[in-house]
């Protein structure tokens, strides 16, 4: 059946959230230590990256726990140097990959609906579409918290194909992680790639579902599946 719609995952799809997240959190330390945190770089990275871990990367006191972690009571002056350049840093980095924006334009051009499926806080995930500059190309926006499920949950996936009035066979869905994208997109009934920007996870499929159907390096390479 022909294709008429494309979603898409945000992290690492739209745009790289791995170089967006670490260059935000050594900024963050970096300025932490400027403004009175007396610890070395490498190691204090390394324990946020575990309460990180620990806590989720929504979780809204990281730097806290991480004054806790060197036996430190609260400082408020250090917390919000953090705060402050890690969203400073965060803004800089969230700009398209520089195929992305060139290929939602022709694949609107080509009358393909466009849509997202993207784990999250509802809130984030829109910030990052609105900054990104994208949110207006997407017809269907599905994000884990407005439904109370995760990927790769099969309702966050049907959702999107339901808001697009179309089948599930008639849809394409790109993302980077087996378990959550290609899994659910399969499970689902989907057309599932998996997109391997440079530095994305290249573990093999542990089952049926995680076997994308097509694999792709750039965003650009969609338009060749659709041909």
């Amino acid at each position: 059946m022909k294709i008429k719609a494309v979603l898409f995952d945000i992290d690492n799809t739209l745009f790289n959230t791995q170089v967006m997240a670490s260059n935000s959190r050594r900024n963050a330390v970096k300025a932490m230590i400027e403004a009175g945190f007396d610890v070395d770089l490498g190691g204090a990275l390394s324990v946020l990256s575990k309460i990180v871990r620990k806590y989720g990367p929504n979780y809204d006191n990281h730097y806290d726990r991480l004054l806790e972690e060197y036996g430190l009571a609260p400082n408020h002056r250090v917390i919000a140097a953090g705060i402050v350049a890690y969203h400073t840093t965060k803004i800089a980095y969230l700009v398209p990959y520089s195929d992305t924006i060139p290929t939602l334009l022709q694949l609107r051009e080509n009358k393909i609906k466009l849509g997202v499926v993207s784990d999250g806080l509802a809130v984030k995930q829109w910030e990052k579409l609105i900054r990104l500059g994208l949110q207006h190309f997407f017809q269907a926006v599905v994000v884990s918290e407005d439904l109370g499920v995760s990927k790769p949950d099969g309702v966050l996936f049907s959702r999107a194909v339901e808001m697009l009035s179309l089948k599930p066979t008639q849809v394409l869905m790109v993302g980077d992680r087996l378990r959550k994208d290609i899994y659910g997109a399969n499970k689902a009934g989907l057309v599932s790639v998996q997109i391997l920007h440079e530095g994305s996870s290249k573990r093999k499929p542990k089952n049926q579902f995680e076997y994308p159907d097509y694999v792709i390096e750039k965003i650009g390479e969609i338009l060749e599946i659709l041909v």
